[in-house]
């Protein structure tokens, strides 16, 4: 709203300004006159310029929608280990079957619940007794 009204009074002043330069009898002032007339606009064209810089977002190593449903996308920091400030509340047993997996335990909490695919982080989560399949930057276990 404030922008609005600094456009508006430019506007104003520009209009005023081109008013005067017209009855004026100096020629000799009337160049700068016209010259100082654009420096209101080149102001105005200067703040649309976008020079805020925009992270790029990171691709999802894996094409969710491809993968077997219901899943289950792991946190790449393992609970416990991280804040959990201003997250809502999680089930306490799904709490518990992140932070063993992938054992038996977890696994078999994960089926009960109709979770046939867990997607996590490369690296985090390992289980060499289970059928995983890694891509670059995730590995997906099927149960």
């Amino acid at each position: 709203m404030m922008t609005l009204f600094l456009v508006l009074l430019a506007v104003g002043l520009i209009t005023a300004l081109t008013v005067r330069v017209k009855r004026m009898e100096a020629k000799a002032l009337k160049p700068f006159l016209a010259a100082a007339l654009l420096i209101p606009g080149g102001l105005i064209a200067l703040e649309g310029v976008q020079i805020t810089p925009f992270h790029v977002v990171p691709q999802s190593p894996v094409d969710l929608a491809s993968l077997q449903q219901p899943l289950l996308v792991l946190p790449a920091v393992r609970p416990g280990h991280a804040p959990a400030d201003g997250f809502p509340a999680v089930d306490e047993d799904l709490r518990s079957a992140v932070k063993t997996f992938p054992d038996e335990a977890s696994i078999a909490f994960f089926k009960s619940r109709g979770i046939r695919t867990v997607v996590a982080p490369a690296g985090v989560y390992t289980a060499p007794d289970t059928s995983m399949r890694e891509v670059p930057g995730a590995v997906i276990f099927t149960l």
